[in-house]
């Protein structure tokens, strides 16, 4: 793996991602390439495998998101519950308490649940999106 290289992520490597040297990965890890001068060292891959947010994202589309980067309201992005399941989806504050962030997790179709940091044990945001590759 070299700088470029942004591992694209399964959920239980999520879990414990901290930074691109956080995690040993196993043989046939999958990579993106991203350029290193845009890119911080907190930045992974995400394959969207579900319809949740179509039309927006469809499976087996790649996300590049950025752990590092706060969220604005109505930024995309992806946050994992103490369980270990992922939601992806629009950023929505709805809160402070004792100097933490409360938030929301959206997605586009209604269908799907949301996910909130009050009502969803452990749900911690893992990154914000910078990128979409879109599948042709």
């Amino acid at each position: 793996m070299c700088s470029s290289d942004l591992p694209i992520l399964t959920e239980s490597q999520l879990a414990q991602w901290q930074g691109i040297d956080s995690i040993d990965y196993p043989q046939g890890q999958q990579y993106l390439w991203g350029d290193p001068r845009y890119l911080s060292r907190h930045v992974f891959g995400w394959r969207v495998t579900d319809s949740a947010n179509a039309p927006l994202l469809n499976p087996g589309e790649e996300l590049i998101f950025d752990a590092n980067k706060a969220p604005q309201m109505g930024s995309l992005v992806i946050a994992q519950d103490a369980g270990g399941a992922v939601f992806l989806g629009r950023y929505r504050q709805i809160g402070d308490a004792e100097g933490k962030s409360e938030f929301q997790v959206i997605p586009y179709d209604p269908l799907y649940a949301s996910a909130s940091s009050t009502t969803t044990a452990g749900l911690q945001l893992r990154g914000t999106l910078v990128e979409i590759r879109r599948r042709v």
